[in-house]
């Protein structure tokens, strides 16, 4: 009973005060905060672990993973736990995978180059000729930037 009176006073003071100007609103949700921490984390909490909520969560690290800045963050992730680095010598481009030169750079080449070669860096068995490939590539790219230029 205590949580849905909370409820209501916080909707109260946010949306239904006559305030005239939104900052006046801010103001007073932000004091209400501060009054009601304890019982407002309570409330998150409780609702964080509600199937409706994990519905919410679910929703926005799916469009999360979708955008460039999450799909970004993947490949961080993945490089991070195989203990590789993660420094793009260029940016990505649509159909590149990115080839560890190294332990720690990468650069985009188109995926029919990338997978001509099979390689693992691990054993190094195949970075010899994909590093080859793979920084010719690099160089015909560069090149035609500094022409361009």
């Amino acid at each position: 009973m205590r949580g849905t009176t909370s409820k209501l006073c916080l909707a109260f003071c946010i949306n239904y005060m006559p305030y005239k100007n939104i900052e006046d609103r801010k103001k007073n949700a932000k004091k209400y905060y501060q009054l009601h921490k304890e019982q407002e984390k309570r409330r998150v909490k409780k609702y964080k672990q509600s199937p409706e909520g994990k519905a919410v969560k679910k929703e926005i690290d799916r469009r999360y993973h979708r955008s460039s800045k999450g799909k970004e963050m993947k490949r961080k992730g993945n490089a991070k736990r195989r203990q590789f680095g993660f420094i793009p010598l260029n940016k990505p481009f649509e159909g590149a995978e990115g080839h560890h030169i190294d332990s720690q750079r990468i650069i985009y080449i188109p995926e029919g180059i990338h997978r001509s070669v099979w390689h693992s860096i691990t054993s190094g068995v195949g970075m010899d000729k994909i590093n080859k490939l793979a920084l010719e590539y690099y160089d015909r790219q560069v090149k035609i930037k500094v022409e361009s230029n």
